[in-house]
């Protein structure tokens, strides 16, 4: 598969990714093998989310033993510093990772959520 350089980041991707939001509603061992299948194929840009209920385990279980081979992007949508240091904590866990590549701010659908992240003391 092709890869190209994400963005400014600097790290270097699948052309095609893997969105992990359909994963929730698979069973686990489904979800496994989809994710197993994806990486057979060249994929290894995985994008998840803390409120993708069992996603991120599913995905741990997935990269078990392999993280290295991988970028994994996350996201999460607390407003204040600690409720977002809290969901970075939670991914980690749930993929049983120690680190997560790119993060990023979710759901942000209206003004006042924005001046929320970005105010003193916000996310």
């Amino acid at each position: 598969m092709r890869k190209v350089v994400l963005g400014k980041s600097g790290l270097e991707v699948s052309a095609v990714g893997f969105g992990a939001i359909p994963i929730q509603r698979v069973s686990h061992d489904d979800a496994v093998a989809a994710l197993q299948r994806a990486f057979e194929l060249g994929v290894n840009f995985v994008d998840t989310a803390d409120s993708y209920s069992d996603s991120q385990r599913k995905i741990g279980q997935a990269i078990k033993g392999r993280r290295d081979e991988f970028v994994l992007a996350s996201k999460g949508g607390a407003g204040s510093k600690q409720g977002m240091i809290d969901q970075i904590d939670n991914s980690l866990v749930e993929m049983g990772v120690d680190y997560i590549d790119l993060y990023q701010f979710h759901n942000i659908g209206y003004a006042e959520k924005w001046e929320q992240i970005t105010a003193p003391g916000g996310a």
